[in-house]
């Protein structure tokens, strides 16, 4: 067999292959539906619309247009593309050290698993802790730092410095 009769036979698989697995853009997002839709660019100038993205169980998203995606389409069949990464270098955090995971958002907001069993939550605005039945804080020292806030409880606030108060409430030590 002849070499340009054997590319002639692997110029179809070649073709698939190359279909398979490809980058682009990401142009629109629905994230109302089950699967989060997105409308894709691919490197040929094709858009896809409609195209599914499948996001590790547990994360979700919603990319900012412009984000870069890899997507595969199933059995090289561009009518059946998933997107199974999106990226966006615009907001990646950098430097993180070997072994650290963070979240973020591209306003800044940061869930940071730092080395030293350390886990750093920052946001430029507000952060909330919300439980409907309890919500618990222990650690050897515990402080709480600002220039303004207060306190709100329905109960009382208590302080262990040493013996009990009558009410089961450990007693609080005056300045």
């Amino acid at each position: 067999m002849s070499m340009r009769v054997f590319s002639k036979l692997l110029n179809p698989i070649q073709r698939k292959l190359r279909l398979m697995i490809t980058r682009g853009v990401v142009k629109l997002i629905d994230p109302s539906t089950l699967m989060q839709e997105l409308q894709l660019e691919l490197l040929s100038g094709e858009v896809l619309d409609r195209v599914e993205h499948f996001e590790q169980y547990g994360f979700s998203s919603h990319p900012q247009p412009g984000a870069e995606v890899l997507a595969g389409s199933v059995g090289a069949d561009r009518a059946h593309t998933v997107a199974f990464c999106v990226a966006d270098r615009r907001y990646r955090l950098r430097n993180l050290a070997p072994g650290e995971v963070a979240l973020s958002t591209d306003e800044g907001d940061v869930i940071h698993f730092k080395r030293g069993n350390e886990i750093l939550i920052s946001s430029a605005n507000k952060v909330s802790i919300n439980g409907s039945t309890i919500v618990e804080v222990n650690g050897a020292a515990v402080n709480f730092n600002g220039n303004t806030g207060k306190v709100v409880t329905t109960d009382h606030i208590c302080s262990f410095t040493g013996g009990k108060h009558p009410d089961g409430c450990p007693s609080v030590k005056a300045g």
